[in-house]
């Protein structure tokens, strides 16, 4: 077979590489070589620079075989995780790649790994990648698949966690986040990303973007799900009608939320029981810099 085109696709954390392969080939052009990495099943649960290593040797034997071909990649949960990391080491690789396709991947850090605590996998989860990720988005088309659930979050992985600027954003509903390997809605995303030439998409420039983009920045926090929104205090309002909300989780961490002006939930984040101190800090910026009251 004349190969094309290299598509990488990328299994996550407690999986092989079957179902990704699967769906890859189902997409991918006839004239494309579907290269799944194995990167372990158990070895997921461990240590994140182990995973960037495995597949750096896997990535770098398909570069020999393969030296001309441009790629594409396809990566659910871990699996854009540790994409990220490799690609950012490699800025080499860049100029390779068409596209890039994130299902699910926890890129601004995962609240359950912060509830796990600090133990295998979950302390490389804990962080948040996303400014990484945005460097590789400014400058390769990518497309981020979401899903909710409800509350925002697939089960998993908080939506938040899962946005960047410069990419692509589709937000499913009611899709699980281990069927987001094998959902024919995902397949459609990722056909029709493929099929209309895309560039980066420019970062918006509203009051709400504004919010999310300031209190991301807040050291130690960590984009989560929407379930305590029902529950918080209004704490400030702007002038269109956007909230600030704050609600303290039963194990003591204080959560921050963004309400839109129809009174949706549009960003969810909590800080550690050290970082209440910056997120106060944060709130007094927000108020002055956002004209809040």
């Amino acid at each position: 077979m004349r190969v094309e085109w290299i598509v990488f696709a990328q299994h996550g954390m407690a999986d092989t590489a079957g179902k990704m392969a699967a769906l890859a080939r189902g997409v991918a052009p006839s004239e494309a070589l579907v290269v799944a990495p194995e990167l372990g099943f158990w070895a997921t649960f461990w240590d994140l620079q182990a995973l960037v290593d495995r597949l750096r040797v896997e990535v770098e034997q398909v570069w020999q075989q393969y030296p001309r071909q441009p790629a594409r990649l396809i990566a659910t949960s871990l699996g854009g995780v540790v994409w990220v990391e490799l690609l950012h080491r490699h800025p080499d690789w860049w100029p390779r790649f068409e596209s890039l396709v994130w299902l699910g991947s926890p890129l601004g850090g995962s609240h359950l790994a912060w509830l796990w605590g600090p133990i295998g996998i979950a302390k490389d989860l804990r962080q948040s990648r996303r400014p990484l990720a945005e460097t590789l988005a400014a400058r390769i088309p990518t497309l981020v698949v979401a899903s909710d659930m409800g509350c925002g979050s697939d089960g998993t992985v908080a939506v938040g966690s899962t946005q960047i600027k410069y990419a692509h954003f589709v937000c499913l509903r009611g899709v699980s986040h281990p069927a987001l390997r094998t959902h024919p809605a995902v397949a459609a995303a990722i056909r029709q990303f493929w099929q209309q030439p895309c560039s980066p998409c420019p970062p918006a420039d509203t009051l709400i973007q504004r919010l999310i983009d300031h209190f991301r920045a807040v050291p130690g926090i960590t984009d989560t799900d929407y379930a305590g929104f029902s529950q918080a205090k209004v704490l400030l309002t702007a002038r269109d009608g956007t909230t600030l909300r704050t609600w303290i989780h039963p194990l003591g961490l204080e959560h921050l939320f963004i309400g839109d002006p129809w009174g949706a939930c549009v960003y969810a984040g909590f800080v550690g029981w050290q970082g209440a101190g910056d997120l106060a800090r944060a709130v007094q910026v927000a108020q002055t810099q956002f004209g809040l009251r």
